[in-house]
């Protein structure tokens, strides 16, 4: 059984405590908030999946790009909307 859910693009900035910038887009099911699919997927995953990836290593100043990758939610220290 194959069940669709139609989902909404975010897109975010996420810092994680390896001094990491995070740009991207995550996927909330229609109407949702980024804190809804946080709160929702809580004891489910310990990942979050992310796309479109612009990853920034803060101590380096190295840049790079990923389609998709899957973020352990324990290495999160901030995360939010890109508003605009």
């Amino acid at each position: 059984m194959n069940i669709k859910l139609d989902k909404d693009l975010i897109p975010v900035t996420i810092y994680t405590d390896m001094s990491i910038k995070i740009q991207g887009f995550v996927h909330v099911i229609k109407t949702s908030r980024l804190s809804d699919m946080l709160k929702s997927s809580f004891g489910k995953s310990e990942f979050i999946p992310v796309t479109e990836c612009s990853l920034f290593d803060i101590r380096t100043n190295k840049n790079s790009k990923v389609d998709f990758l899957l973020l352990n939610r324990d290495h999160i220290v901030i995360i939010y909307e890109n508003k605009g």
